[in-house]
């Protein structure tokens, strides 16, 4: 496995996000002492659900609406703090750095195998020169899941279906959408079987029913707790964007729509257009190159789109966007296959460290970003 250049990929530019926070708390804040300097960092990095983890992890599921919060990430962090001196953030801090640079390994590995070591670094830079560096790291489940996901393919690149199974049972723990990973596995699974089915192929269902662990675990607690397998939907009634479905793609329509309204380049609290944008490259990249990525990649990431699309408001889905990987290939692909690929590199490069630059300004004045 090759890990050097992944790491140094991964130093080079969280050393970016990093110091952009660290710039920020000393242009809008007196600092006067080391301690106050990392209080304010702490404050500056934990906002939104990043407080609502924190919560899970000193009272559990005490409150009801917390259920929309899935436990692998605050189980982590609930009995690891110990380590880091019992500080939840900081603790979800380095862990949540900690998995980002375990996913970039993977996920350079894996695309490395399939298609190039310049896609693989091209893959790389461009989701750590994202904007939405800032997610992984923080208390958000976005480093935890890619890793687990990264893992996942790779695993089933190597056909190793028992271990792919156990990763995906945390993934689903960690996230609800991790259950397409159960799925996958099992189309997988038959594909390389050529669809032949032997008496033999009993093996899958143990190995489905273990990829679904962590969900289903998750699902027990909520019925011993408040009496309902299925409470971690009914708790996303508290958050309107999250509460029902609609027809695919009628919110980002609605933005495109009005394309003159949604680009008023304002600073406000709530206009910000990253999702919009996430959404519209994505489509784009996915039109134009589906064909050229694993068909496991493309279904994956084919769900999490659809997942997307048929929420009633597009805010929060470039982080979404942002953790299922095959989107960060097809931009790589995109460029290396272009005839002036060094050019575009350079360009996309520039305007998404820029961009972040930006984010990360919104994200420490408390302006959402996503």
């Amino acid at each position: 496995m090759k890990i050097k250049i992944p790491v140094f990929l991964f130093l080079f530019f969280r050393i970016y996000t990093i110091l952009t926070f660290v710039f920020f708390i000393f242009l809008f804040n007196p600092i006067r002492n080391q301690m106050e300097f990392f209080i304010l960092f702490k404050e500056s990095l934990c906002k939104w659900d990043c407080w609502l983890y924190t919560k899970i992890v000193e009272s559990w599921y005490g409150q009801p609406w917390y259920c929309a919060f899935f436990p692998m990430f605050p189980l982590i962090v609930k009995y690891l703090k110990f380590l880091f001196g019992g500080d939840i953030f900081y603790t979800a801090f380095i862990l949540s750095n900690i998995f980002c640079l375990v996913a970039v390994i993977f996920l350079y590995n894996l695309t490395y195998l399939i298609y190039s070591e310049k896609v693989a670094l091209y893959t790389i830079v461009f989701f750590m020169a994202s904007p939405t560096a800032l997610f992984y790291s923080t208390f958000y489940t976005e480093s935890l899941f890619l890793m687990l996901v990264t893992l996942f393919f790779l695993l089933l690149y190597y056909k190793k279906w028992f271990y792919a199974a156990l990763v995906t049972g945390f993934a689903t723990a960690t996230r609800n959408v991790g259950i397409f990973l159960s799925f996958i596995l099992v189309f997988e699974y038959f594909r390389n079987k050529k669809w032949i089915i032997k008496l033999g192929d009993y093996k899958i269902i143990f190995y489905f029913i273990l990829s679904l662990t962590g969900i289903i675990s998750f699902m027990i607690f909520l019925k011993i707790k408040y009496g309902d397998f299925f409470y971690f939907v009914k708790a996303t009634q508290n958050w309107p964007e999250r509460n029902g479905i609609t027809f695919p793609f009628w919110d980002f329509f609605k933005w495109l729509k009005n394309i003159t309204v949604t680009f008023q380049f304002k600073i406000t609290h709530d206009r910000n257009n990253l999702s919009f944008l996430y959404i519209l490259a994505t489509l784009l990249l996915v039109i134009w190159g589906i064909k050229k990525i694993r068909l496991e990649h493309a279904i994956f990431l084919l769900l999490v789109l659809f997942i997307i699309s048929v929420q009633p408001r597009i805010i929060s889905c470039s982080r979404y966007l942002s953790s299922a990987f095959p989107v960060w290939n097809l931009l790589a692909l995109f460029v290396v296959d272009n005839k002036r690929g060094k050019l575009l590199y350079k360009i996309i490069l520039f305007v998404m460290l820029f961009w972040q630059f930006y984010i990360n300004y919104r994200w420490i004045n408390t302006y959402w970003v996503d």
